[in-house]
Formats: C-alpha cells, sequence, structure tokens
C-alpha cells in the first residue's frame, strides 16, 4: 500500500511540475567541429501543425499531418541536422507536417517542373528571426551587405531522415 501512495504522489508531482513549465517538448545539439559539451539551441517540438502554414516567398506549404506517426524521431533529425543549413543562434519550432514545396522537382518532356514534394511527410524545422545568410552584390557593387532577419524553413523526410530542402526568407509572413 505504501509504495502505491509513494507512486501516486510521484505521479502527481511530475504532473505539477508538466503543467508548470509547459511540458514542452526540447532536443539540443552538438553540431561537428563544435566543442564537446557546448550544446546549441534547444528545439522545441510541435507536433502536427493545426491549421495550414504558408511561406508564399518560398514556396513552401504545411498542413495537418493528422494521425500520421513518422518512422524517424524528431530529435535526432534536429541533432543530424548539418550546421550550414541549420542557423545556430537559436531553437527551431520543429512541425510533423504534409509538406509541399515548388522548390525541387523534375522536368518533364512538357518543360514544366513537377515537384517532387507533395504532401510528403515531412519534418519542418522552422526558424525565426535569424540573421539571413548573405548573398551575392550586383557586378561593380562594393557596397557592405545588408544585415536582415529571416525565417528559415528545413524540411526532412519524416520516414526515411532524407534531406529535402532549405530555403529562406526575409519577407514578413514568409
Amino acid at each position: 500500500m505504501r509504495i502505491s501512495t509513494a507512486l501516486a504522489r510521484v505521479g502527481a508531482m511530475v504532473l505539477a511540475v508538466c503543467v508548470l513549465t509547459g511540458c514542452a517538448s526540447v532536443a539540443q545539439r552538438n553540431t561537428p567541429g563544435q566543442a564537446p559539451g557546448v550544446a546549441l539551441p534547444a528545439a522545441t517540438y510541435a507536433g502536427s501543425p493545426d491549421r495550414v502554414i504558408t511561406y508564399p516567398n518560398i514556396g513552401v506549404t504545411l498542413k495537418p499531418s493528422g494521425n500520421a506517426l513518422a518512422a524517424k524521431d524528431w530529435s535526432s533529425i534536429y541533432t543530424s541536422c548539418d550546421k550550414t543549413i541549420c542557423p545556430t543562434t537559436s531553437g527551431p519550432t520543429v512541425y510533423l507536417a504534409l509538406a509541399t514545396t515548388d522548390n525541387n522537382g523534375s522536368i518533364g518532356t512538357d518543360g514544366a517542373v513537377k515537384a517532387t514534394t507533395v504532401d510528403r511527410l515531412s519534418y519542418a524545422m522552422v526558424w525565426t528571426g535569424v540573421p539571413c545568410s548573405p548573398s551575392g552584390h550586383a557586378p561593380g557593387d562594393t557596397s557592405a551587405p545588408v544585415k536582415s532577419k529571416c525565417t528559415v524553413v528545413v524540411l526532412v523526410d519524416a520516414t526515411t531522415g532524407a534531406f529535402l530542402g532549405s530555403a529562406q526568407t526575409n519577407a514578413v509572413g514568409g
């Protein structure tokens, strides 16, 4: 009887801590070339989006994934993300979504691009307000690059773990 009472108390304390802290799932990572023990920002797992999320300037749409189950774990996907692709200044919000993007595809015989990522069960790692990756200037322009903040979206197949693509935009609302 005492063991069950103790377990009930522990369960109640865990539940109370969970309620007080929000029970957010987080993961931290060390990337190749980073000193051991130096953790990068934690990611927050949001699960399936509750509505369609679009990033029109980069051609990405995320739809709710319903009851779909991923074969790969979201935290291992995040911890293995290459630091040249995934921003390291803050952690992303990670969604399990049906992703569609018009940023990649194959060219048909008619010359039209057929998207290869259409309603694909994917992890979408989304960073907002991070420094934009630098881009080039027009020939002859010697001015300093403009520093702006971006939204970065990285897509990874939730079944195979394959990298599907990434894009960034500095437009408000993506």
